[in-house]
């Protein structure tokens, strides 16, 4: 089955039964109360720690990327984890690549690494420099490509008392260290991060305190709140939506409510206007959840094709949510009824789900879904 076409989550559980090892893997995740049905991009991105427990009982060297976009043409890539150069691996392990697609479904395994999946850099890079340079050495060395590089590179220039070296293993901020050395105030802290074709670079971490923005002294004082104000805020709304009635009514479970919310926001299509000097539409851009149409407005012909395209994306949107929705609306019919009732609302809404995309999208930044 195409990958692109599931609409059933992949939950971590999913990714430990593909994975070496995996009966002895699921009892020590049981064990230690492992929450393995949450959907596994989300699982990689909160619980750095516990995806470490799991390689090294898998035994492998693992390396996890994502597709950046399904809209790009150039095909890049996201860095989710790289696991080769932890303590514990060790060399004669296999190698394992996997390939995730935008809503974090699993669409390759790869046994060698392929640098034709090239990263999207995570930043700009500051002070990106050749190890050589960023501890200041006269004579000019390859930067390392593994801790015991690293180790023999400064043992080479007598520098391994002062410097500490930290690899950036998934972003944001996950560090792993990768020599003995205890921090001080005299240590040069160097950061170790995956470049977009894999290999190793080295930048100066850059230190001190953060710049805080300074306060606005003609701001006016707020009034103090009411406690029976009426709460109108966008988490209190999308708590009205069909999806999380759905979820309230035990259709549902939380992996699943994530995933649906996840899946609908990308069934969402923008319109942009460009205006001119008079105020007249000149340029339109559309882009959908796969297409990015553009087109100079300067005849009648020019708004047919623009809408054209608009209700063609539409159609695929509307097909998307309803194969997506329809085993959840098939739930609720039985429960049909005149008379008014949790389900029969639930059910209205999610008919009407159209109108909800917008809040829905909010409900995606909750859950961490990039």
């Amino acid at each position: 089955m195409d990958p692109t076409e599931i609409t059933e989550p992949f939950l971590c559980k999913d990714a430990i039964s593909k994975l070496p090892f995996n009966k002895f893997i699921a009892t020590y995740c049981n064990k230690h109360k492992m929450n393995v049905d949450m959907p596994f991009l989300q699982f990689c991105k909160e619980h750095a720690s516990s995806l470490k427990e799991i390689q090294q009982r898998a035994r492998i060297r693992w390396i996890i990327v994502k597709k950046y976009s399904n809209t790009q043409k150039t095909k890049l890539y996201s860095l989710i984890y790289d696991g080769r150069f932890f303590n514990f691996v060790e060399d004669h392990w296999k190698f394992q690549m996997w390939i995730l697609n935008v809503d974090g479904q699993l669409l390759q395994k790869l046994k060698k690494q392929h640098r034709n999946f090239k990263l999207r850099p995570l930043n700009k890079v500051v002070d990106q420099k050749p190890l050589w340079q960023l501890l200041s050495l006269d004579q000019e060395m390859p930067d390392p490509q593994s801790p015991a590089q690293l180790q023999s590179f400064l043992r080479r220039c007598n520098r391994n008392h002062n410097v500490l070296v930290e690899f950036n293993y998934k972003p944001p901020n996950c560090f792993d260290t990768w020599n003995s050395t205890e921090y001080s105030q005299k240590s040069v802290l160097i950061d170790a991060f995956t470049t977009s074709n894999y290999f190793i670079a080295y930048k100066k971490r850059v230190t001190g305190t953060p710049k805080v923005k300074p306060m606005l002294q003609d701001k006016l004082p707020q009034a103090p709140i009411s406690k029976i104000q009426q709460n109108k805020s966008s988490c209190v709304t999308v708590k009205l939506s069909g999806l999380n009635a759905a979820f309230n009514l035990g259709l549902i479970d939380l992996p699943k409510l994530t995933f649906f919310s996840q899946q609908l926001a990308f069934t969402v299509g923008i319109l942009h206007l460009e205006l001119d000097d008079e105020n007249n539409a000149r340029y339109a851009t559309f882009t959908g959840a796969k297409s990015c149409f553009q087109i100079e407005l300067k005849t009648e012909k020019a708004w047919t094709k623009l809408f054209q395209c608009i209700m063609k994306e539409k159609k695929a949107m509307e097909e998307k949510k309803a194969s997506l929705l329809q085993p959840v609306i098939d739930q609720l019919i039985p429960f049909k009824s005149k008379l008014n009732n949790p389900f029969k609302k639930c059910l209205i809404s999610l008919k009407f789900i159209d109108g909800a995309l917008k809040q829905l999208r909010y409900k995606n930044i909750s859950y961490n879904f990039n």
